[in-house]
Order: structure tokens, then C-alpha cells, then sequence
């Protein structure tokens, strides 16, 4: 027994304290595969699409922020945002919004003061070029509106309808295909907020698309009709990716797009944003959209929104770190880590048989199942519910149980159960959770860790005595592993008071060797007295900009006998955690190897 819960404690450390490798970098743009519910990349890697919704970054930010940006969250795991490029009239008939730099995209006006869709200005779509430039360095895809309709259609609705004929809104298209078309990381978005009342066939947005479409026929195309209508249905000539826009239950919606016929890949475009003043949304509510969508038909991915963030108004720094924004990409690195583009929803609850709640209700576990069996996920969304799952929904002859956390990332080994008969998972808590049952035989690793490289070496930290120049290894030795974070300080100043501002080892690269010293604490997990003992050799750290592939080295020294505790984070806003006690037996010496991560950690933006 006690051999069995150390192996259950070397999984957990794993699951919790690996870093993961991130997957390859997608090669744009993105198409459809025929007959599937995702879209794949141009060799053919589905794409789980992890998005944010910076709708103004291209319009009310300078290009060193939108840069801030666009690292930041892309250093959080994102791979996509959504972007209105042509900065809309100012909610009235005769003024246009003008981008940082003071730039209109139209210069022209038309009798009675509306906007001349035929006078696009260049100078202002350098500046969308420069964005979506820097986007696609950082691997990042841009969903973007060419001409956002508004709510009510009061914005370029109002203005393409009065004074623009048919050839003005298709000129201006085929404007945007040719500029665009060699662009590779777009989708393109139509309409917004908004159901034209001659739509399908006859709506203003089919010159808008044909134009485009005359140019480029390079990139996908969906639409944003008002909430909980089905794009592809609403604009039939031109979209070829459905997007959902859907009620708080964004299962419902999911799940409809999911059974259209033929089918078509889906992905939640725009739940309720965080802080909505409607619903006064949650980080807990904007995860619940966004497993409940992708578990129930959304299968391509979902974006995030928030209410103070997409303006760009006073403050926005702080709200790309605030809690949701930084553990909604813990779904995406859960789908990665498992075959998701092969997920069948539980529509008739065949695999999570009872427990499931109250379907059209805030109580509802949504669930899905790899289509052969490999492996199952069912969302729990609050309130410890408690799942009976028909265990021979899994394929093979056991099967391996986790609990993963939407909140922190973390997966907790449950146990091995035999795929025969039902047994009931009730959840750990109130909060939400996601129960992961797989295949045995697939040796899957726990959820969340993508595709890992087996360690050369890697042993638990706990108790751990360290013989003199004995060799420790914490963490994977792998290209483009996205590393564990440490506290280090250098050469000891002001410590222990300069807890309060630790440097990343990740952006440590001095051009010769330097003193750091770690951050330890006591068995009990005080403050050390002895914090000042415990140096950091910095003695061959290669600079990031030399990715991929690139390790460095640190050599730890301690005094003999003394019990240090190294505490390590993957994102500077979430508690610092302990791997372990290390014992110096003797003047004893350990190493760990690293890789550094795609991008830094974290970024500080300036004020607008």
C-alpha cells in the first residue's frame, strides 16, 4: 500500500509541478476538415482554438501596448483574438472613431454627412497590418471583423445602407481581400450583433464577403447574427465555420450547432463577459461557458471576454491578469493533453448516466467521450455534484480517474477502476471541476500536461538527501518545455524583505556567471532564518532570444544537514508552491535543468 500511494504521489508531483511542452506551432491559416466538427492548420494538426477578445486593440492602443498585449496573452496560452479592424461610427450618422494615432479608416463623407465606404485609408490599415504582423509572431490567429454591423444596426450598418449602393460595400471587400489575402493567421467575421431582415439571400453582407472572397479565398469565414442565432443559417452565402453567440447556457446553443447538417466545425465566438453588468459574470461563470460549450459541440474552442478589457479604457492592464483571463487557458492545455478533435458529446447521457443535473439550468454537468472510448470528460460546474458514469463507456479494461481543477491547472489522481458496471465520482469540492476518465492502455499523462517528453530523470523532491555533488533533476530536460518559475534574488539583498519582488530565473540572462539566492522556508513553512545560506550559481544561462532549445544550468549549494524547502510558480499571480524538502547530507551540491519558455512570464504594459 505504501508503495502504491508513492507511485499515486509521483503522478500527482507530475501532474502538478512538470512543466508541459507546448504543441508545435500551428501553420496558418486555418481550414476546414471535411466532415469533422475542428479545423486543422495547413498540415493538418487540429487547432483548439483559445481565444481572447481584445476587440479595439488594432483602434485605442499604440502599437508598443498592443505588442504588451499580445505577448502577455500568448505567454498565457492564447492562440487567437478577435479584432474589429475598421474602427466603427461613434454611434452617430456623421462621425467615425479614429485609431491611437488619430487615423479614420474612411476619409471620405457622403451627402448627409454618412461615411464613403470607397475612401479607405491606407495609412490607418498599416497600422491594423502592423498588429496582425506582430500577432503572427507570437503564433497568434486574428478573427477579425472588416466591418462590424452593431447592435440594432446603428453603426456601418446604419452606414452602408444610406448612400452606399452594392458596388461601394463589394469594392470596399475586394479592397480588404487583396490586401489581406496573403496574411496568413485570419478568419474573417461578418455582420455583428446584429440579424439583417433580408437575410439570407438578399443582405448587405454578401457584397461585403463577395468582394473579400473576389480576393481571397485563402481564409475561413463566419459571422456574428445576434445572440443565439446560427451563423451559418443567417448568413448561408458566405460562412463556411459556424460561431456560436449564445445564452448563459451556452450548452443549449453548443449543442445545436453541434447536430447541424452537413455537419460543420463550431466554437463558442462570445459568451457573457466577465464582468457583464447583466449577469455581473464571474471568473467561475466564464469558465462554466466555456467547458460547458466545448464539452456540448463547440468542439474547435471558445474566446474569452472581458467587459473592461476590450475598450481599452483606464485600467485594462490590470484586467489581462485578472482570475479569469488567467485560467481560462487551463482548458486549452486540458483539450491538448487528450484527443479532442475526436470528442462525441453525451448528448443521451449513455456515458454519465445520473447526477447529472437539470438540463437548461446553471446545475448541469456537461460531458463528452473520445468516439471509441479512449477517454472521458465531464464538466461539473458548481455545487460538488456527484456523477454515476457507466464504466464501460471507456474502452480497454481499466481505466485511470484524475480530477482536474479549471481554477489552477492542477490534476489529482483518483485512482485505477475496472471498466465494467457504474461507479460515482463525487466532486471534491463547490467549486468547478472537471472528471477525466481514460483508457489505461493509452498511458495517457494526467490531464493538462501536453504531450510530454519522458524525463531523463526526475525524482520527488520530498525528504530528498543529496549526497556531495550528487545530481537532482526538477524538472523535463525538453525543446520547448514552458518551465517551472523560481524566486531567486541576487546576491542576497535586502532579503528577506525582497520577497516582495522576486525575479523570474526565466528572464535571468546575465552575460557573465552572478550570485542569485533562492527563497527557502523551515520544514514548517515559516520564513527561514537561514534564507541568506542558500546560493544559485548562475553558470551558463543562454539568452531566450536563442529559442528554441536552449538549456541552461544552475548549480544549488547548501550546508550540510540543513533542510531547505524550493518553492516554484507558473504564472506570477498564483501562490508560490513548495517541490519538496531537500536535506544537504554533506557539502553536498545538486543541479536542475531548464528550458525557457516561448515568451516571458509576464509583461508591464504602459499606460494608454
Amino acid at each position: 500500500m505504501r508503495g502504491a500511494n508513492a507511485i499515486k504521489l509521483c503522478i500527482f508531483f507530475l501532474a502538478v509541478f512538470l512543466a508541459c511542452r507546448t504543441p508545435a506551432r500551428p501553420v496558418y491559416p486555418l481550414k476546414l476538415a471535411a466532415g469533422t466538427h475542428y479545423v486543422v492548420d495547413q498540415n493538418n494538426a487540429p487547432f483548439f482554438i483559445q481565444g481572447a477578445s481584445p476587440w479595439f486593440l488594432t483602434e485605442n492602443l499604440s502599437q508598443s501596448n498592443a505588442d504588451c498585449y499580445l505577448r502577455t496573452r500568448a505567454s498565457q496560452g492564447y492562440n487567437s483574438v478577435l479584432l474589429d479592424i475598421a474602427a466603427e461610427p461613434a454611434y452617430t450618422s456623421s462621425k467615425t472613431s479614429a485609431n491611437f494615432y488619430g487615423q479614420m479608416p474612411f476619409t471620405g463623407v457622403l451627402p448627409g454627412g454618412y461615411t464613403n465606404l470607397m475612401t479607405w485609408n491606407t495609412n490607418y490599415f498599416a497600422n491594423v497590418d502592423w498588429v496582425l504582423n506582430d500577432a503572427s509572431k507570437y503564433g497568434i490567429c486574428c478573427f477579425c471583423y472588416p466591418l462590424y454591423d452593431d447592435a440594432a444596426g446603428v453603426g456601418w450598418y446604419e452606414q452602408a445602407t444610406i448612400g452606399n449602393p452594392d458596388n461601394a460595400l463589394y469594392a470596399y471587400g475586394q479592397f480588404i481581400g487583396n490586401r489581406y489575402r496573403n496574411f496568413p493567421n485570419i478568419v474573417w467575421i461578418g455582420a455583428g450583433d446584429y440579424n439583417e431582415p433580408s437575410s439570407p439571400q438578399s443582405n448587405l453582407w454578401n457584397c461585403v464577403a463577395a468582394g473579400i472572397r473576389s480576393a481571397d479565398t485563402n481564409h475561413l469565414f463566419t459571422a456574428q447574427p445576434e445572440r443565439s442565432t446560427q451563423a451559418i443559417l443567417q448568413y448561408s452565402n458566405f460562412v463556411t465555420i459556424e460561431a456560436t453567440y449564445p445564452s448563459f447556457e451556452s450548452y443549449e446553443d453548443a449543442s445545436a450547432d453541434y447536430r447541424l447538417y452537413p455537419v460543420v466545425a463550431s466554437f463558442d465566438r462570445e459568451p457573457y463577459y466577465e464582468y457583464n453588468a447583466t449577469y455581473n459574470c464571474s471568473a467561475l461563470n466564464c469558465r462554466q461557458f466555456a467547458y460547458w460549450s466545448v464539452l456540448y459541440g463547440d468542439t474547435s474552442g471558445q474566446f474569452y471576454g472581458n467587459e473592461n478589457e476590450w475598450p481599452f479604457t483606464n485600467g485594462w492592464q490590470a484586467q489581462i491578469v485578472d482570475l479569469a483571463g488567467t485560467t481560462l487557458p487551463y482548458l486549452g492545455k486540458l483539450m491538448n493533453s487528450r484527443p479532442w478533435y475526436n470528442f462525441v458529446p453525451d448528448f443521451n447521457n449513455t456515458a454519465v448516466i445520473w447526477g447529472y443535473g437539470t438540463y437548461g439550468t446553471i446545475d448541469y454537468a456537461t460531458a463528452a467521450r473520445e468516439a471509441s472510448g479512449k477517454t472521458l470528460m465531464a464538466y461539473i460546474p458548481q455545487d460538488a455534484m456527484t456523477l454515476t458514469v457507466d464504466m464501460t463507456s471507456i474502452s480497454g479494461t481499466a481505466a485511470n480517474a484524475w480530477w482536474y481543477s479549471p481554477s489552477n491547472g492542477a490534476a489529482t489522481f483518483i485512482g485505477a477502476y475496472d471498466t465494467v458496471g457504474t461507479q460515482v465520482f463525487t466532486a471534491p469540492d463547490t467549486n468547478d471541476w472537471v472528471l477525466v476518465l481514460d483508457d489505461a492502455s493509452q498511458n495517457y499523462p494526467p490531464p493538462g500536461i501536453i504531450d510530454p517528453a519522458p524525463p531523463t530523470i526526475y525524482k520527488d523532491l520530498t525528504n530528498e538527501t543529496v549526497a556531495a555533488g550528487g545530481d537532482v533533476n526538477l524538472g523535463v530536460v525538453a525543446s520547448g518545455a514552458a518551465p517551472l518559475g523560481f524566486q531567486w534574488f541576487l546576491n542576497g539583498s535586502n532579503l528577506p524583505s525582497a520577497i516582495s519582488n522576486p525575479l523570474m530565473l526565466t528572464n535571468v540572462t546575465p552575460a557573465n556567471a552572478g550570485i542569485y539566492q533562492v527563497i527557502v522556508t523551515n520544514s514548517t513553512g515559516a520564513a527561514a532564518s537561514n534564507v541568506a545560506t542558500l546560493t544559485v550559481i548562475v553558470s551558463n544561462v543562454l539568452s531566450i532570444a536563442n529559442l528554441p532549445g536552449n538549456l541552461f544550468e544552475v548549480t544549488v549549494t547548501g550546508i550540510p544537514g540543513q533542510t531547505y524547502v524550493l518553492q516554484y510558480t507558473t504564472n506570477l499571480d498564483s501562490p508560490w508552491q513548495s517541490l519538496g524538502n531537500v536535506i544537504m547530507s554533506s557539502s553536498g551540491i545538486f543541479h536542475f535543468y531548464e528550458a525557457p519558455p516561448p515568451v516571458s512570464e509576464f509583461f508591464r504594459c504602459a499606460s494608454p
